[in-house]
């Protein structure tokens, strides 16, 4: 029979190894970017399965080159075509879920204008099933 001893001292090793790992893999930094592309994979890290969907509704919204403004005066802009009170009212919980999971964003990604803030509060959004919030939307 396995005596208690035994039992503590694997769990503590266990822990120590997880401990380790979480150290090593799980504090990844998502850096801000402005190139659409390289936003939509490093939200693939957060938030994985949700790139197609990123890139076909970005290509019918906003285009995958740089922030675009909509032309008919609705006040919505960007790759994703997000109104600015539809990113700033998600985003605070898509970088805080990311957070949860282990990793951090740069500062400057929490902004409208940034891809990279684009990418992870639409694939947050995509998520929890807030599909069709943005603005004559065919996503």
């Amino acid at each position: 029979p396995i005596g208690c001893a035994y039992v503590k001292w694997v769990a503590k090793r266990w822990k120590k190894r997880a401990y380790t790992w979480r150290k090593k893999h799980e504090a990844a930094v998502i850096p801000h970017t402005t190139d659409w592309l390289t936003a939509v994979n490093l939200a693939q890290r957060i938030f994985p399965g949700t790139s197609r969907w990123l890139l076909d509704c970005s290509s019918s919204e906003g285009g995958w080159g740089r922030w675009v403004p909509n032309g008919d005066g609705s006040g919505a802009g960007g790759w994703m075509q997000f109104l600015s009170g539809t990113f700033y009212g998600n985003v605070d919980a898509a970088f805080s879920t990311a957070r949860r999971l282990g990793f951090r964003i740069a500062p400057e990604a929490r902004s409208w204008y940034s891809a990279t803030g684009q990418a992870i509060t639409a694939a947050y959004m995509l998520g929890i099933g807030q599909r069709g919030q943005w603005y004559g939307s065919r996503c």
